[in-house]
Protein backbone atom coordinates (compact mmCIF):
# COMPACT_ATOMS: atom_id res chain seq x y z
CA UNK A 1 0.00 0.00 0.00
CA UNK A 2 1.83 3.49 -1.40
CA UNK A 3 2.03 6.36 1.18
CA UNK A 4 0.42 9.55 0.22
CA UNK A 5 2.60 12.45 0.21
CA UNK A 6 1.07 14.26 3.14
CA UNK A 7 1.16 11.26 4.94
CA UNK A 8 4.58 9.73 3.90
CA UNK A 9 6.39 13.25 4.90
CA UNK A 10 4.91 12.78 8.45
CA UNK A 11 7.83 10.32 9.65
CA UNK A 12 11.22 12.44 8.04
CA UNK A 13 13.28 14.76 9.75
CA UNK A 14 12.82 17.90 11.68
CA UNK A 15 15.56 19.93 12.68
CA UNK A 16 13.70 23.37 13.01
CA UNK A 17 14.33 25.59 16.02
CA UNK A 18 11.25 25.72 17.86
CA UNK A 19 9.80 28.50 19.64
CA UNK A 20 7.89 27.85 23.08
CA UNK A 21 5.29 30.17 24.76
CA UNK A 22 4.40 27.74 27.93
CA UNK A 23 1.89 30.34 29.93
CA UNK A 24 -0.21 27.87 32.26
CA UNK A 25 -3.86 30.53 31.53
CA UNK A 26 -2.81 31.48 27.97
CA UNK A 27 -2.98 29.82 25.13
CA UNK A 28 0.01 30.10 23.41
CA UNK A 29 -1.21 31.58 19.76
CA UNK A 30 1.45 32.27 17.33
CA UNK A 31 5.01 33.84 17.27
CA UNK A 32 4.73 37.54 17.55
CA UNK A 33 8.13 39.81 18.25
CA UNK A 34 7.58 42.36 20.85
CA UNK A 35 8.59 45.88 19.23
CA UNK A 36 10.51 46.74 22.42
CA UNK A 37 13.14 45.52 24.60
CA UNK A 38 13.77 45.69 27.60
CA UNK A 39 17.25 46.79 28.94
CA UNK A 40 19.46 44.04 30.43
CA UNK A 41 23.16 42.72 30.76
CA UNK A 42 25.03 41.62 27.70
CA UNK A 43 23.04 39.64 24.74
CA UNK A 44 24.27 37.90 22.31
CA UNK A 45 21.55 37.77 19.69
CA UNK A 46 21.05 34.44 17.49
CA UNK A 47 18.70 33.66 14.78
CA UNK A 48 14.94 32.90 16.16
CA UNK A 49 15.80 34.85 19.82
CA UNK A 50 13.37 36.10 21.59
CA UNK A 51 13.55 40.11 23.02
CA UNK A 52 16.20 39.78 25.97
CA UNK A 53 15.48 37.99 28.44
CA UNK A 54 15.04 39.59 32.20
CA UNK A 55 16.12 36.84 34.71
CA UNK A 56 13.54 35.51 36.82
CA UNK A 57 12.31 37.59 40.25
CA UNK A 58 11.14 36.38 43.02
CA UNK A 59 10.99 38.32 46.38
CA UNK A 60 9.06 36.18 48.63
CA UNK A 61 12.25 35.44 50.64
CA UNK A 62 13.22 32.29 52.73
CA UNK A 63 12.88 30.96 56.15
CA UNK A 64 14.47 27.99 57.64
CA UNK A 65 12.09 25.45 59.93
CA UNK A 66 11.39 26.80 63.53
CA UNK A 67 13.22 24.66 66.36
CA UNK A 68 9.40 23.03 67.33
CA UNK A 69 9.48 22.10 63.55
CA UNK A 70 12.98 20.32 63.87
CA UNK A 71 11.73 18.43 66.98
CA UNK A 72 8.54 17.28 65.81
CA UNK A 73 10.07 16.12 62.16
CA UNK A 74 12.98 14.18 64.30
CA UNK A 75 10.07 12.61 66.19
CA UNK A 76 8.62 11.97 62.71
CA UNK A 77 11.54 10.36 61.47
CA UNK A 78 12.08 7.93 65.35
CA UNK A 79 8.37 6.92 64.85
CA UNK A 80 8.32 6.09 61.50
CA UNK A 81 11.89 6.25 59.54
CA UNK A 82 10.32 9.38 57.21
CA UNK A 83 12.44 11.33 55.69
CA UNK A 84 11.26 15.04 56.34
CA UNK A 85 12.86 17.57 52.95
CA UNK A 86 12.20 21.09 53.88
CA UNK A 87 11.62 23.69 51.20
CA UNK A 88 12.56 27.29 51.08
CA UNK A 89 9.70 28.70 53.36
CA UNK A 90 10.65 26.77 56.05
CA UNK A 91 7.64 23.28 55.73
CA UNK A 92 8.47 20.02 54.27
CA UNK A 93 8.87 19.95 50.71
CA UNK A 94 8.13 16.25 51.06
CA UNK A 95 7.94 13.40 53.85
CA UNK A 96 8.26 10.18 52.85
CA UNK A 97 8.45 6.75 54.95
CA UNK A 98 11.02 3.47 53.19
CA UNK A 99 8.01 1.24 53.72
CA UNK A 100 5.47 4.35 52.20
CA UNK A 101 3.84 4.21 55.68
CA UNK A 102 3.61 7.17 57.25
CA UNK A 103 0.53 6.55 59.94
CA UNK A 104 -2.32 4.74 59.88
CA UNK A 105 -5.81 6.51 57.93
CA UNK A 106 -8.47 7.37 60.66
CA UNK A 107 -11.03 5.82 58.20
CA UNK A 108 -11.96 5.68 54.55
CA UNK A 109 -12.91 8.94 53.51
CA UNK A 110 -9.25 9.84 52.36
CA UNK A 111 -9.92 13.74 52.62
CA UNK A 112 -11.12 13.36 56.60
CA UNK A 113 -8.02 11.10 56.86
CA UNK A 114 -5.61 13.09 55.54
CA UNK A 115 -6.88 16.24 57.29
CA UNK A 116 -6.57 14.13 60.46
CA UNK A 117 -3.21 13.09 59.75
CA UNK A 118 -2.09 16.95 59.11
CA UNK A 119 -3.71 18.10 62.27
CA UNK A 120 -1.92 15.36 64.47
CA UNK A 121 1.41 16.34 62.83
CA UNK A 122 0.53 20.04 62.35
CA UNK A 123 3.71 20.95 64.57
CA UNK A 124 6.06 19.60 61.39
CA UNK A 125 4.25 22.14 59.33
CA UNK A 126 4.71 24.80 61.49
CA UNK A 127 0.69 25.73 61.02
CA UNK A 128 -1.89 26.26 64.30
CA UNK A 129 -4.82 23.82 64.54
CA UNK A 130 -6.82 26.77 63.32
CA UNK A 131 -4.94 27.08 59.73
CA UNK A 132 -5.16 23.37 59.20
CA UNK A 133 -8.83 23.31 59.78
CA UNK A 134 -9.16 26.06 57.39
CA UNK A 135 -7.13 24.27 54.59
CA UNK A 136 -9.44 24.40 51.58
CA UNK A 137 -9.87 20.97 49.77
CA UNK A 138 -8.62 21.35 46.36
CA UNK A 139 -9.31 18.29 45.00
CA UNK A 140 -9.48 14.22 45.60
CA UNK A 141 -7.84 12.06 42.72
CA UNK A 142 -7.97 8.38 42.62
CA UNK A 143 -5.09 7.39 41.24
CA UNK A 144 -5.84 4.93 37.78
CA UNK A 145 -6.32 1.33 38.80
CA UNK A 146 -5.29 1.98 42.44
CA UNK A 147 -7.56 2.53 45.42
CA UNK A 148 -5.00 5.19 46.26
CA UNK A 149 -6.15 8.63 46.25
CA UNK A 150 -4.41 12.18 46.44
CA UNK A 151 -5.89 14.85 48.43
CA UNK A 152 -4.92 18.28 48.03
CA UNK A 153 -5.66 20.85 50.09
CA UNK A 154 -4.45 25.02 49.76
CA UNK A 155 -4.54 27.80 52.23
CA UNK A 156 -6.77 30.98 51.25
CA UNK A 157 -6.70 34.23 52.96
CA UNK A 158 -9.56 36.05 52.97
CA UNK A 159 -11.52 35.52 50.25
CA UNK A 160 -8.06 35.24 48.50
CA UNK A 161 -6.67 31.99 46.59
CA UNK A 162 -2.87 31.62 46.74
CA UNK A 163 -1.07 33.09 43.05
CA UNK A 164 1.72 30.72 44.04
CA UNK A 165 2.56 27.91 46.29
CA UNK A 166 0.68 27.22 49.28
CA UNK A 167 -0.31 24.09 48.68
CA UNK A 168 -0.22 20.13 50.48
CA UNK A 169 -0.81 17.10 48.66
CA UNK A 170 -1.19 14.05 51.65
CA UNK A 171 -1.44 10.05 49.42
CA UNK A 172 -3.76 7.76 51.33
CA UNK A 173 -3.56 3.93 50.27
CA UNK A 174 -4.88 0.66 51.78
CA UNK A 175 -5.42 2.56 55.39
CA UNK A 176 -2.66 4.18 55.82
CA UNK A 177 -1.19 7.90 55.12
CA UNK A 178 1.82 7.22 52.84
CA UNK A 179 3.17 10.14 51.29
CA UNK A 180 3.34 14.40 52.22
CA UNK A 181 4.14 17.29 49.61
CA UNK A 182 3.86 21.01 49.88
CA UNK A 183 4.45 24.58 49.23
CA UNK A 184 2.97 25.72 52.35
CA UNK A 185 4.12 29.09 54.26
CA UNK A 186 3.93 29.83 57.66
CA UNK A 187 1.65 32.94 57.23
CA UNK A 188 0.24 34.58 60.30
CA UNK A 189 -2.12 36.69 58.63
CA UNK A 190 -5.64 35.44 57.41
CA UNK A 191 -6.77 38.73 55.20
CA UNK A 192 -4.69 40.47 52.52
CA UNK A 193 -4.63 44.22 52.59
CA UNK A 194 -7.34 46.09 49.86
CA UNK A 195 -5.96 46.71 46.54
CA UNK A 196 -4.89 50.12 46.15
CA UNK A 197 -4.71 49.52 42.10
CA UNK A 198 -7.18 48.24 39.27
CA UNK A 199 -6.03 45.38 37.46
CA UNK A 200 -5.83 47.91 34.62
CA UNK A 201 -2.88 49.76 36.32
CA UNK A 202 -1.66 46.89 37.53
CA UNK A 203 -0.79 45.46 33.87
CA UNK A 204 0.78 48.67 32.71
CA UNK A 205 2.99 47.78 36.05
CA UNK A 206 4.09 44.77 34.94
CA UNK A 207 4.34 45.80 31.22
CA UNK A 208 6.37 48.56 31.55
CA UNK A 209 8.35 46.36 34.04
CA UNK A 210 9.63 43.94 30.87
CA UNK A 211 10.15 46.73 28.73
CA UNK A 212 6.74 47.50 27.01
CA UNK A 213 5.38 51.23 28.32
CA UNK A 214 1.89 51.28 27.41
CA UNK A 215 -1.05 54.04 27.56
CA UNK A 216 -4.43 53.66 29.00
CA UNK A 217 -5.76 54.61 25.83
CA UNK A 218 -4.62 51.33 24.33
CA UNK A 219 -6.21 49.29 26.46
CA UNK A 220 -9.89 47.81 26.55
CA UNK A 221 -10.66 45.50 29.23
CA UNK A 222 -13.72 42.99 29.86
CA UNK A 223 -14.06 40.54 32.67
CA UNK A 224 -14.55 36.47 32.37
CA UNK A 225 -14.09 33.35 34.38
CA UNK A 226 -12.49 35.57 37.04
CA UNK A 227 -10.18 37.22 34.96
CA UNK A 228 -9.88 40.62 33.70
CA UNK A 229 -9.08 40.19 29.80
CA UNK A 230 -7.10 42.96 27.82
CA UNK A 231 -7.14 43.70 24.04
CA UNK A 232 -3.93 46.35 23.99
CA UNK A 233 -3.06 47.91 20.89
CA UNK A 234 0.33 46.49 19.33
CA UNK A 235 0.24 43.40 21.32
CA UNK A 236 -1.44 40.58 19.02
CA UNK A 237 -2.11 38.65 22.25
CA UNK A 238 -5.07 38.80 24.82
CA UNK A 239 -3.56 40.05 28.32
CA UNK A 240 -5.11 38.60 31.48
CA UNK A 241 -4.95 39.58 35.20
CA UNK A 242 -6.59 38.57 38.11
CA UNK A 243 -6.25 39.24 41.99
CA UNK A 244 -4.70 36.67 44.08
CA UNK A 245 -3.07 36.82 47.70
CA UNK A 246 1.11 36.23 47.85
CA UNK A 247 2.24 34.48 50.93
CA UNK A 248 5.89 35.45 52.14
CA UNK A 249 8.11 33.58 53.89
CA UNK A 250 8.12 36.03 56.67
CA UNK A 251 4.54 35.34 57.50
CA UNK A 252 2.83 38.14 55.77
CA UNK A 253 0.74 37.93 53.15
CA UNK A 254 0.02 40.50 50.14
CA UNK A 255 -2.44 41.21 47.75
CA UNK A 256 -1.10 40.71 44.21
CA UNK A 257 -2.76 40.94 40.54
CA UNK A 258 -1.26 37.99 38.73
CA UNK A 259 -0.58 39.44 35.56
CA UNK A 260 0.53 37.58 31.38
CA UNK A 261 2.28 39.91 30.11
CA UNK A 262 2.84 38.10 25.76
CA UNK A 263 3.83 39.28 22.82
CA UNK A 264 4.86 37.08 19.70
CA UNK A 265 5.91 38.31 16.32
CA UNK A 266 8.17 37.15 13.50
CA UNK A 267 9.69 34.18 15.12
CA UNK A 268 10.30 35.78 18.23
CA UNK A 269 8.28 35.89 21.69
CA UNK A 270 7.71 37.50 24.51
CA UNK A 271 5.73 36.02 27.46
CA UNK A 272 6.46 36.83 31.40
CA UNK A 273 4.16 36.00 34.74
CA UNK A 274 4.44 38.90 36.96
CA UNK A 275 2.81 39.15 40.51
CA UNK A 276 2.17 42.81 41.23
CA UNK A 277 1.57 43.72 44.67
CA UNK A 278 -1.65 45.18 44.61
CA UNK A 279 -1.46 47.83 47.17
CA UNK A 280 2.02 49.66 46.16
CA UNK A 281 2.69 48.51 42.83
CA UNK A 282 5.99 46.72 43.48
CA UNK A 283 7.04 43.92 41.07
CA UNK A 284 7.34 40.68 43.73
CA UNK A 285 7.45 38.24 41.11
CA UNK A 286 8.55 37.73 37.59
CA UNK A 287 8.98 34.90 35.94
CA UNK A 288 9.86 34.29 32.22
CA UNK A 289 7.17 31.96 30.05
CA UNK A 290 9.30 31.71 26.86
CA UNK A 291 11.37 28.48 26.40
CA UNK A 292 13.52 27.68 23.73
CA UNK A 293 14.36 24.17 22.15
CA UNK A 294 16.77 24.28 19.40
CA UNK A 295 18.19 21.08 17.41
CA UNK A 296 21.82 19.92 17.98
CA UNK A 297 24.02 21.08 15.33
CA UNK A 298 24.01 19.22 12.25
CA UNK A 299 25.88 19.55 8.54
CA UNK A 300 25.03 22.63 6.73
CA UNK A 301 22.46 23.73 9.17
CA UNK A 302 21.32 27.25 7.44
CA UNK A 303 18.16 29.04 9.45
CA UNK A 304 15.68 30.67 7.87
CA UNK A 305 12.81 33.26 8.17
CA UNK A 306 10.05 35.01 6.35
CA UNK A 307 6.11 36.01 5.92
CA UNK A 308 3.65 34.32 3.08
CA UNK A 309 -0.03 35.82 2.56
CA UNK A 310 -2.98 34.07 1.75
CA UNK A 311 -1.76 33.82 -1.63
CA UNK A 312 1.84 34.32 -2.01
CA UNK A 313 4.67 32.47 -1.00
CA UNK A 314 7.88 33.72 0.97
CA UNK A 315 11.25 34.30 -0.23
CA UNK A 316 13.22 32.15 -2.20
CA UNK A 317 16.07 30.89 0.77
CA UNK A 318 19.32 29.82 -0.98
CA UNK A 319 22.43 27.53 0.49
CA UNK A 320 25.28 26.12 -1.74
CA UNK A 321 26.54 22.92 -1.38
CA UNK A 322 30.14 22.62 -1.78
CA UNK A 323 30.86 19.32 -3.08
CA UNK A 324 29.24 16.28 -5.07
CA UNK A 325 28.93 14.04 -1.34
CA UNK A 326 25.73 15.84 0.18
CA UNK A 327 22.72 12.62 0.06
CA UNK A 328 20.04 14.21 1.98
CA UNK A 329 18.61 17.83 2.07
CA UNK A 330 15.47 18.54 4.87
CA UNK A 331 14.14 22.02 5.04
CA UNK A 332 11.59 22.36 7.91
CA UNK A 333 9.30 25.11 8.74
CA UNK A 334 6.93 26.36 11.14
CA UNK A 335 4.25 28.76 10.87
CA UNK A 336 3.40 31.53 13.85
CA UNK A 337 -0.31 30.65 13.40
CA UNK A 338 0.13 26.82 13.16
CA UNK A 339 -3.23 26.47 12.30
CA UNK A 340 -2.08 27.91 8.75
CA UNK A 341 -1.40 25.00 6.27
CA UNK A 342 2.08 25.76 4.53
CA UNK A 343 3.89 23.82 2.11
CA UNK A 344 7.78 23.42 1.81
CA UNK A 345 9.43 23.33 -1.49
CA UNK A 346 13.48 22.76 -2.51
CA UNK A 347 14.30 23.61 -5.83
CA UNK A 348 17.41 22.57 -7.58
CA UNK A 349 19.92 24.92 -9.14
CA UNK A 350 18.34 25.15 -12.23
CA UNK A 351 15.07 26.35 -10.49
CA UNK A 352 12.96 22.71 -10.95
CA UNK A 353 11.23 21.90 -7.80
CA UNK A 354 12.96 18.55 -6.58
CA UNK A 355 10.64 18.44 -4.33
CA UNK A 356 7.62 19.59 -1.83
CA UNK A 357 6.83 18.30 2.03
CA UNK A 358 3.20 19.13 3.22
CA UNK A 359 2.22 17.28 6.72
CA UNK A 360 -1.06 19.17 6.52
CA UNK A 361 -0.65 20.81 9.67
CA UNK A 362 2.98 22.89 11.16
CA UNK A 363 5.83 22.41 11.31
CA UNK A 364 6.38 20.92 8.09
CA UNK A 365 9.54 19.24 6.62
CA UNK A 366 10.78 18.64 3.28
CA UNK A 367 13.33 15.90 2.18
CA UNK A 368 15.31 15.92 -1.04
CA UNK A 369 17.40 11.99 -0.42
CA UNK A 370 19.95 10.48 -3.85
CA UNK A 371 22.60 8.81 -3.82
CA UNK A 372 24.98 12.02 -5.22
CA UNK A 373 23.58 15.31 -4.75
CA UNK A 374 25.33 17.46 -7.37
CA UNK A 375 26.98 20.79 -5.73
CA UNK A 376 25.43 23.95 -6.59
CA UNK A 377 23.35 26.79 -5.87
CA UNK A 378 19.94 25.48 -4.44
CA UNK A 379 16.75 27.08 -2.80
CA UNK A 380 14.13 26.80 -0.04
CA UNK A 381 10.36 28.59 -0.04
CA UNK A 382 7.65 28.49 2.21
CA UNK A 383 4.29 28.77 0.30
CA UNK A 384 0.63 28.76 1.57
CA UNK A 385 -1.05 25.22 0.80
CA UNK A 386 -3.43 25.88 -2.44
CA UNK A 387 -6.98 23.99 -0.59
CA UNK A 388 -6.36 24.63 2.91
CA UNK A 389 -8.38 23.03 5.53
CA UNK A 390 -8.96 26.44 7.35
CA UNK A 391 -8.73 29.88 5.65
CA UNK A 392 -5.26 31.86 6.12
CA UNK A 393 -4.92 34.05 9.40
CA UNK A 394 -2.76 36.37 10.04
CA UNK A 395 0.23 37.24 11.22
CA UNK A 396 1.77 34.27 8.01
CA UNK A 397 5.48 34.70 9.74
CA UNK A 398 7.50 31.33 9.66
CA UNK A 399 11.22 29.75 10.94
CA UNK A 400 13.01 27.22 9.65
CA UNK A 401 16.16 25.48 8.90
CA UNK A 402 17.97 23.89 6.31
CA UNK A 403 19.64 20.99 6.79
CA UNK A 404 22.17 19.04 4.61
CA UNK A 405 23.93 15.74 4.63
CA UNK A 406 26.25 13.38 3.92
CA UNK A 407 24.36 10.69 5.04
CA UNK A 408 21.63 8.75 3.43
CA UNK A 409 17.76 9.26 5.19
CA UNK A 410 16.92 6.51 7.92
CA UNK A 411 13.59 7.70 7.59
CA UNK A 412 12.45 5.75 4.29
CA UNK A 413 12.66 2.71 6.47
CA UNK A 414 10.30 4.47 9.54
CA UNK A 415 6.80 2.36 10.43
CA UNK A 416 3.71 4.26 9.46
CA UNK A 417 0.99 4.79 10.55
CA UNK A 418 3.17 4.32 14.33
CA UNK A 419 1.28 2.56 17.11
CA UNK A 420 2.47 2.79 20.79
CA UNK A 421 1.74 0.61 23.55
CA UNK A 422 1.48 2.67 27.02
CA UNK A 423 -0.22 2.93 30.15
CA UNK A 424 -2.85 5.57 30.24
CA UNK A 425 -1.70 6.09 34.17
CA UNK A 426 0.56 3.69 35.96
CA UNK A 427 0.64 0.30 35.37
CA UNK A 428 -1.67 -2.19 37.56
CA UNK A 429 0.00 -5.23 40.03
CA UNK A 430 -1.00 -7.75 37.31
CA UNK A 431 2.26 -8.67 35.93
CA UNK A 432 5.13 -11.59 36.25
CA UNK A 433 8.50 -12.02 34.78
CA UNK A 434 6.65 -13.11 31.27
CA UNK A 435 3.23 -10.82 31.01
CA UNK A 436 3.59 -7.17 31.46
CA UNK A 437 0.18 -5.33 33.49
CA UNK A 438 -2.54 -6.24 31.74
CA UNK A 439 -4.03 -2.55 32.13
CA UNK A 440 -1.09 -1.78 28.84
CA UNK A 441 -3.20 0.01 25.93
CA UNK A 442 -2.08 0.67 22.08
CA UNK A 443 -2.23 4.03 20.95
CA UNK A 444 -2.73 5.27 17.11
CA UNK A 445 -1.64 8.95 15.59
CA UNK A 446 -4.21 8.22 12.89
CA UNK A 447 -7.10 5.89 13.70
CA UNK A 448 -7.42 5.78 10.08
CA UNK A 449 -5.46 6.18 6.82
CA UNK A 450 -6.19 6.09 3.50
CA UNK A 451 -9.76 5.34 4.08
CA UNK A 452 -9.12 1.61 6.44
CA UNK A 453 -9.29 1.41 10.06
CA UNK A 454 -5.46 0.89 11.68
CA UNK A 455 -6.04 -2.17 13.33
CA UNK A 456 -5.18 -2.84 16.79
CA UNK A 457 -5.97 0.79 18.39
CA UNK A 458 -7.85 1.41 21.73
CA UNK A 459 -7.28 5.19 20.23
CA UNK A 460 -10.84 6.17 20.81
CA UNK A 461 -11.82 8.05 17.21
CA UNK A 462 -10.45 10.99 16.55
CA UNK A 463 -6.69 9.80 16.83
CA UNK A 464 -3.84 11.69 18.57
CA UNK A 465 -2.94 13.56 15.69
CA UNK A 466 -3.67 17.07 16.55
CA UNK A 467 -2.20 20.27 16.81
CA UNK A 468 -0.28 19.31 19.67
CA UNK A 469 1.13 16.51 17.85
CA UNK A 470 2.38 17.45 14.76
CA UNK A 471 4.38 14.42 14.20
CA UNK A 472 4.60 10.76 15.57
CA UNK A 473 5.14 10.96 19.54
CA UNK A 474 7.78 9.14 19.52
CA UNK A 475 9.97 10.32 16.38
CA UNK A 476 12.77 11.86 16.76
CA UNK A 477 12.84 14.64 13.64
CA UNK A 478 16.51 15.35 13.72
CA UNK A 479 16.67 11.55 12.18
CA UNK A 480 13.12 11.12 11.49
CA UNK A 481 13.35 7.67 13.40
CA UNK A 482 11.12 6.41 16.32
CA UNK A 483 12.98 6.72 19.88
CA UNK A 484 11.51 3.89 21.34
CA UNK A 485 11.38 5.94 24.46
CA UNK A 486 9.63 8.74 25.55
CA UNK A 487 12.04 11.03 24.12
CA UNK A 488 10.17 12.23 20.96
CA UNK A 489 9.08 15.39 19.97
CA UNK A 490 6.01 15.64 22.75
CA UNK A 491 8.32 15.36 24.74
CA UNK A 492 7.92 18.86 24.70
CA UNK A 493 5.39 21.51 24.69
CA UNK A 494 4.86 22.83 20.91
Amino acid sequence: MALNPRAARAATALAAATVIVSLAQIPAGGVVAAENEPSGAHHVVTWGDSPVALPDLDLRGTALPTSTQRRAAASLEDTSGAYVRWNGFGTPSSILAPDGDLGPATGSDAVAAARSWLQAHRAVLGLSSDQVTGLELVSEQRLANSSARAVLFRQTFGDLSPALGSMVTVGVANGRVVYLSSSLTRSAATTPDAPGLTPVQAWQIAASSVGRDTPLSAINDTVKDGWTRLKVEGFAQEQQVRLRALALADGSVRPVFETNVVDSRGGKALAYTLMVDAANGEVLYRENKVEHVTAPATEGATPMQGSITATACGPKHAFALTDDKTKQIVVTASAANPANDIVVKIFGPDGQVLTTGDLGTSPETATYSADKIPAGKYTAQVCPFADPTAPFTAPGDYVGTITTSDQETPAANAPYPPRWSYFAANPDLSYSATQVPRNRVTGCWETSYQGDRVAGCDTPPGSLRNLASRGPWDVDFLTGLPTLTTAGNNARTR
